[in-house]
């Protein structure tokens, strides 16, 4: 896993730079200006990282940084954010295009002719950090579907594959493949009960909104919207459309187990 806050020599610069204490004497609003704005650097330094974006530096004379009264180190922290936020906003990147590929698994009834969007993305701790642009598929009982999606930063960085469906027909995707110009991704899917796909574990892998066999699921769905994670083991979780928004909203969200579709 890769480490969420970068150590440049640029970063700890500023670390060693927020990390000077104000003065005794220093009066309490100063005080709690310096402890807000660094807590907007910290994010903002995290947000650099994350995005791998190089922080800008200016030179600044030694004789400024000499006291270490809170109205100095108020200025610092000050500049520092000044300095990050300014490296944010002047990076703007061009989207990448990556083009992703579903493969319908061969299981009986497995294909679907409910048209559904997908999109990547990247989740840590159950908190969706990012996401790629959405895609729209066809259905059409179609045995592919592809479609171009728009990501920032580095493909490798995504963890899941959501599809978001809205369908009560029973749709099984198998090997999903996402392919950008220097990188390809796979969340391949195994299948072990052809071509039922209904035992050995096989059950819990079709979407749908009505679970036939999982009147608990169906309730929490809520006759609604689904979005399922796949990673590049297969089918994670699922989210109805009240966490998935919890999730967009930064608030860390724990996938509902999977659901049996399959008819007793």
């Amino acid at each position: 896993m890769k480490p969420l806050f970068l150590a440049t020599p640029q970063l700890l610069i500023f670390g060693a730079l927020i990390a000077v204490s104000a003065a005794k004497d220093c009066c309490t609003s100063c005080e709690r200006s310096v402890k807000e704005l660094n807590q907007q650097l910290g994010r903002c330094l995290i947000d650099l990282s994350e995005r791998k974006i190089d922080l800008k530096t200016q030179k600044v004379c030694n004789s400024t940084w000499s006291n270490s009264s809170c109205a100095n180190s108020l200025l610092a922290v000050s500049n520092a954010l000044d300095l990050c936020l300014s490296s944010l906003c002047g990076s703007e990147q061009k989207p990448a295009r990556v083009n992703l590929t579903i493969k319908v698994a061969p299981c009986k009834g497995g294909e679907t002719n409910a048209a559904y969007s997908v999109a990547l993305a990247n989740i840590r701790g159950r908190k969706l950090k990012v996401m790629s642009s959405i895609g729209q598929m066809s259905g059409n009982w179609e045995k592919e579907y592809s479609t171009f999606l728009e990501i920032n930063g580095d493909l490798e960085d995504f963890t899941h594959v959501m599809i978001n469906y809205t369908s009560k027909n029973g749709f099984m995707p198998g090997q999903i493949t996402v392919v950008s110009q220097d990188t390809n991704l796979i969340f391949n899917q195994p299948f072990l009960s052809f071509p039922s796909c209904c035992s050995q574990g096989d059950q819990f892998k079709w979407l749908t909104i009505a679970y036939r066999n999982d009147p608990a699921c169906t309730a929490y769905i809520g006759d609604n919207e689904l979005f399922a994670f796949y990673s590049t083991t297969g089918l994670e979780g699922l989210l109805n459309l009240a966490d998935f928004n919890n999730m967009k909203s930064g608030n860390a969200q724990k996938f509902h187990r999977l659901c049996d579709d399959c008819a007793p």
